[in-house]
């Protein structure tokens, strides 16, 4: 299986979690995805989106205790101004500048290299409990990424420095993987829909869905409606670090615990699927319809998100429309 994964495949991407890998894993972390950036992260640290509906901003938080917690916030490049579009230096100045450097307490500190690029560092006292917040700033090729670090002066340095450093080395932005232009159906159930592809799977969705500008390499993300409508369709592949699916499921199962509800099994692209919700936070509480199929390139995983209090899911005619066209390449 594994020796079909091109390099160019090697780093994958999930909306809430199509991440992918090629580089070592360090014992008891595990590769997570931010906007445009890929990175690892402790397994036994409390991980907690604190995003916003009033944003297009991406930020996790990553709790160790009560004294320390690590955290990544991606600004698209749609947040920026025009100026800043293209000139990321600007927006490295506008970012420290409007939330940090009015603080009496900043103090610039050396840069600290993160993936081939030089990263802004500086520090100030936390603004979310006694001690130090310190930070990392980066440009991405469509935003800008912010690592942070807030600890209490009890906490040992030599922790921060080497849990924060794990993680700074372990960073890649990830790029986007070109994709040919869709074919859209003239005739038939699925006309004025497109035909889409990722790893050997092709599919069909509306014509009228667009890829998210930040999806990243093999997956395909749809953000549709409004933003508060909360609502999503989106297929990628897993790290290749899972043989299959089952695997794939036992660690969400491990991670999430009663957060995921186990369904039958289905057939998809005349292959068994494992089928499961899974009861999470993405601004609001929201419930994931997710499926995993296997491939030659690894685990795909298909997903629709909608808001938890909704009996329904609103796209679950197209969901299960999709969900038929599947076909796979032999």
């Amino acid at each position: 299986m594994k020796k079909v994964i091109s390099i160019a495949l090697a780093l994958c991407l999930c909306l809430v979690c199509f991440v992918g890998c090629g580089e070592k894993t360090y014992d008891g972390w595990e590769f997570v995805t931010t906007g445009e950036v890929l990175y690892q992260v402790d397994k036994t640290w409390k991980a907690r989106s604190a995003s916003t509906s009033k944003s297009n901003d991406e930020t996790m938080d990553y709790y160790v205790d009560q004294f320390l917690s690590f955290g990544v916030q991606y600004i698209p490049l749609k947040n920026l101004s025009k100026m800043n579009k293209t000139d990321h230096s600007k927006a490295e100045k506008c970012w420290f500048d409007v939330y940090i450097k009015d603080d009496p307490t900043f103090e610039k500190l050396s840069e600290y290299e993160v993936d081939g690029k030089k990263a802004y560092h500086c520090k100030r006292n936390s603004p979310i409990r006694p001690g130090t917040a310190e930070y990392y700033g980066i440009d991405t090729p469509k935003g800008y990424v912010i690592f942070y670090a807030n600890y209490s002066d009890i906490v040992d340095t030599n922790i921060i420095k080497e849990n924060f450093t794990k993680l700074l080395d372990s960073v890649k932005i990830v790029k986007e993987k070109p994709q040919p232009k869709p074919k859209v159906e003239k005739r038939g159930e699925y006309k004025g829909w497109k035909t889409e592809q990722v790893a050997e799977f092709t599919f069909k969705v509306p014509q009228e869905w667009e890829n998210n500008p930040n999806a990243i390499l093999d997956a395909r993300s749809y953000e549709i409606g409004d933003k508060e409508d909360n609502l999503s369709v989106s297929i990628g592949l897993q790290e290749p670090e899972y043989e299959n699916k089952e695997q794939f499921l036992e660690a969400q199962q491990k991670k999430y615990g009663d957060k995921i509800e186990i369904l039958a099994d289905a057939e998809i692209a005349g292959e068994t699927a494992c089928h499961f919700n899974w009861h999470t936070f993405y601004r609001e509480e929201v419930t994931i319809d997710v499926y995993l199929l296997d491939s030659p390139s690894g685990v795909v995983r298909i997903q629709s998100r909608y808001p938890a209090d909704l009996s329904e899911n609103p796209l679950k005619d197209e969901f299960e429309k999709m969900l038929k066209s599947f076909e796979i390449e032999k």
